[in-house]
């Protein structure tokens, strides 16, 4: 499950850091300064395409948004991963792995452009 509050923090931070107010970073990404604010008080859920527009515009990584700095991530990853695959059927499997590795997909295409 998500925290929309901690990740709005995060995003929060990241903004910050990066030395941008709402405004310009709501103009960097096509949203509203609304919008913005609504997400790092995580009043709002983000869609997928506005949570890589946000990191990129604020140059970091994904994981970095979602997790924070995570010691160790990988185990902590495939435990969640495990647990949400006990519970699907095999047609969901098959969907669910789907979705994931388009997403992947999506990520390391996104972190190629950035590094161009």
């Amino acid at each position: 499950m998500i925290d929309y509050i901690l990740l709005g923090k995060r995003i929060q931070s990241c903004r910050k850091a990066a030395g941008l107010t709402q405004a310009r970073l709501a103009e960097r990404i096509g949203v509203s300064p609304n919008h913005i604010s609504k997400i790092e008080t995580g009043a709002t859920k983000l869609s997928l395409q506005v949570f890589v527009d946000i990191a990129d515009a604020v140059n970091v990584p994904l994981d970095h948004l979602m997790f924070g700095n995570l010691a160790q991530p990988s185990p902590v990853y495939a435990q969640e991963m495990a647990e949400a695959l006990n519970h699907c059927t095999p047609k969901q499997k098959m969907a669910f792995i789907s979705i994931v590795q388009e997403i992947h997909a999506m990520l390391e295409e996104t972190e190629n452009v950035r590094r161009e």
